[in-house]
Parts: structure tokens; C-alpha cells; sequence
């Protein structure tokens, strides 16, 4: 009975998931307050079954790569910060999140010949919206482990600063783009309701014009169950 339970529960998460999926990429174009209110509203439904609900902060580091173009192409390390609820329906969770990934930088100069030309540096700062699906193994332990996929919703902030021999000049643009990420890690209970977690993470964070913006993270946290 646990095992087709389980199985009913999976594929409903599955099928959420390809809403969701179907959902942002009808709707790219709508802002971050759209796509949160979707995933609330997944959330919503999903608590009428048996399951408890959840809050988690996790703090990290990122390596943040950009590649695709000459002057984009930087690797960088920064700090991020998350903030989760979800509904935990025993060996299934459901999430919401709220991300923050600090400015990734590079600096640059570009010659010619042997006197410089160009020198400035670019940057990119990310706010992500997701929802995550997550499988927890039960291990009848303290220790969790767990594995899960993630898609959000990303606002890319580029800036660039530049100046050459005779001038200088500042650019700036904000673009929202569709990501999807992966997550594994393991959870301690230091009592019945608080947990230490400690995972890593991968998420593709968009693609604008030729630039791809992926970053790498470790984070540690709490979960507190309500």
C-alpha cells in the first residue's frame, strides 16, 4: 500500500510539474509576481492531502558562469540566499522559493596593438522565483537524503561600465528568463521539527542573446516543520 501511494503521489508531482513547465513558457513575458502566484496556487491545492507544511532558509556560495560572447564569457564567485515553504506529503515535498544571487563581476581590457583601447567591467545580479519538486529517501535515521528538480522564473541585471581614451559610459538592462535547475543534499533532524540542511545545487538561469548564465552552488540552512 506505501509503495502504490507513493506512486499515486509521484505521478500527480510529475504532472504539476509539466503544467508548470507549460505554464512559463506560454507566459514568459509576465513577470515574477504571476509565476509566484501559480506556484502558490499548486501549493494551495496540494494541501488538501495529508502532509505538513514547512518553512527553510539557506544561505551559499555560487560560481556563476557566463558564456557565448568574447566579453561575457567570466566565471565568479558570490554569495546566495534562499527562502522556501513547502508541503511535505511524507517521501514527496512540494516548494516555493525566493531567491537572491549576489553580483557576479569581471573586468576587462581590450588592445590594440601595444596601447590599450578599451577597459570597463560587466556584471550580473539574479532574483529567481521557483518551485521544486523533491524526493526525500527515508532512511529511518536522522539523516535525510534527497534529490529534486527545480524550475524558476530568473531577473538577469547586467551592467556594464566602460572607458576608453577619450570617453566613458555606463549600460544597464533587466531581463526575466525561464530556468530549470537540480538539487541534492541531506537533511539532519537536530529535534521532531527543526532540521540542518546541507545540499548543492545547478541551475541554468537563462539565455539571453548568445550569453548563458548557469551557476554551481553549495548552501547550508534550517527547516523548521510546522
Amino acid at each position: 500500500m506505501r509503495f502504490v501511494w507513493c506512486s499515486i503521489h509521484l505521478r500527480d508531482t510529475i504532472s504539476l510539474l509539466l503544467l508548470s513547465v507549460l505554464l512559463i513558457n506560454r507566459n514568459l513575458f509576465i513577470m515574477k509576481k504571476t509565476t509566484l502566484a501559480v506556484a502558490i496556487g499548486i501549493l494551495a491545492i496540494s494541501s488538501t492531502a495529508s502532509a505538513n507544511w514547512y518553512v527553510q532558509g539557506d544561505v551559499g556560495y555560487s560560481k556563476i558562469k557566463a558564456s557565448g560572447m568574447d566579453d561575457l564569457d567570466f566565471k565568479d564567485n558570490v554569495f546566495d540566499q534562499r527562502i522556501s515553504a513547502g508541503y511535505d506529503f511524507g517521501d514527496i515535498r512540494l516548494a516555493v522559493d525566493y531567491s537572491h544571487i549576489g553580483k557576479a563581476k569581471d573586468h576587462y581590457t581590450l588592445f590594440r596593438g601595444e596601447q590599450w583601447e578599451t577597459s570597463g567591467s560587466t556584471s550580473v545580479e539574479t532574483n529567481s522565483f521557483g518551485i521544486s519538486a523533491i524526493y526525500d529517501f527515508n532512511l529511518n535515521t536522522s539523516l535525510m537524503p534527497y534529490v529534486g528538480v527545480r524550475l524558476s522564473e530568473n531577473s538577469l541585471k547586467f551592467e556594464d561600465h566602460w572607458r576608453d581614451n577619450s570617453a566613458s559610459e555606463s549600460y544597464s538592462e533587466t531581463k526575466t528568463k525561464f530556468g530549470y535547475g537540480a538539487l541534492a543534499g541531506v537533511q539532519y533532524h537536530l529535534t521532531d521539527n527543526l532540521l540542518l540542511n546541507v545540499g548543492v545545487e545547478y541551475n541554468r538561469l537563462g539565455k539571453v542573446e548568445e550569453v548563458k548564465i548557469h551557476q554551481y552552488s553549495a548552501k547550508a540552512g534550517l527547516r523548521y516543520n510546522f
